[in-house]
Formats: C-alpha cells, sequence, structure tokens
C-alpha cells in the first residue's frame, strides 16, 4: 500500500512513531506497505486516525507526481494539537497495555505542541492549552467511535 508509506513519510514520522500513535505494531505497518499483507479495516481506522486523514486517503491517487508536488506549507494550529493529543493518547494506551504500573506519560508532545503553539502561531498560554485540551478531548471520542465501531462490525460478523 503504497500511499501508507506516503501519507506516513509526508509527516516525518518513522515506523515506530506510527506505531505508536496508532496502536498497530510496527512490523504490521511495514509488512503493509510492502504489499505484503492486507490491512484489515479496523487497521486500516487506526493508521488513518493516527494520520489524521480519511480511510479513502490510502487508495487515493496522487494529483502528481511526488517529485513535482508542491511542498507543503506548515501544519496548521489545530494540525499541531491534534498530532500531540494524538501521541499523548498512544503514550496513554502503552502505559496502559504496556504493563507499567506507573502511567509516568512522557509530558514532551504536548509540551513541544504548546511551545509551538505560544512562539509559532502566536497564541497565549491560556489559548494553547485550550486548543490542546480540546484536540485530547476529540481524539479521545475518535478513539471511543472506533472501539464502537469495531465492537459492532465484530457483532455484524459473528451474526452472519
Amino acid at each position: 500500500m503504497d500511499r501508507l508509506a506516503e501519507l506516513r513519510e509526508r509527516r516525518a514520522l518513522t515506523l515506530r512513531e506510527l506505531a505508536e500513535m496508532s496502536g498497530v505494531a510496527a512490523d504490521t505497518i511495514n509488512q503493509i506497505e510492502l504489499g505484503h499483507r492486507k490491512p484489515r479495516p479496523s487497521t486500516l481506522r487506526k493508521l488513518a486516525r493516527a494520520l489524521g486523514v480519511d480511510v479513502e486517503e490510502f487508495y487515493a491517487e496522487p494529483a502528481v507526481p511526488l517529485d513535482e508536488a508542491p511542498k507543503l506549507g506548515r501544519p496548521s494550529a489545530i494540525d499541531v494539537a491534534k498530532d500531540a493529543a494524538r501521541r499523548q493518547i498512544a503514550l496513554e494506551k502503552q502505559a496502559m497495555f504496556g504493563g507499567r504500573s506507573e502511567p509516568g506519560l512522557d509530558q514532551r508532545h504536548a509540551n513541544e505542541a504548546m511551545r509551538r503553539l505560544r512562539e509559532e502561531y502566536g497564541l497565549d498560554g491560556n489559548d494553547a492549552e485550550a486548543l490542546f485540551d480540546f484536540a485530547l478531548k476529540h481524539a479521545h471520542l475518535e478513539e471511543e467511535n472506533a472501539t464502537l465501531r469495531d465492537r459492532l462490525q465484530e457483532r455484524e460478523q459473528a451474526h452472519s
């Protein structure tokens, strides 16, 4: 799946970083990118959520060849906050399912996002914090929605 690799690389993420953000094993992502493994719909949803795209993006053809594509500008303030929120949720999952008793979560992504929102986007501390909090709540709702969709799909498959 060439588009997965392209979307991951466009966000300057390593396989390991995308794995942490999505909850999908790095080896699984690698096998999907190489075309050696067909992704499950729930896996595609997790990857899309982590990359901040719709699942359909994995199947879209690029409008122009990559070497001719225009350079993208900086991400929007909401994209910075959403990215930090997704990373925070990945860390929370890792703490929850990784067997660590002390969820001493690494705050560097949130701190870096707050710094960027203040310095690069001119938001004061309260606005930057409010934007990050909003993005974190939004990301938690996305996770919950995806979990419910997966459960519904499993029930439908069990009854068919």
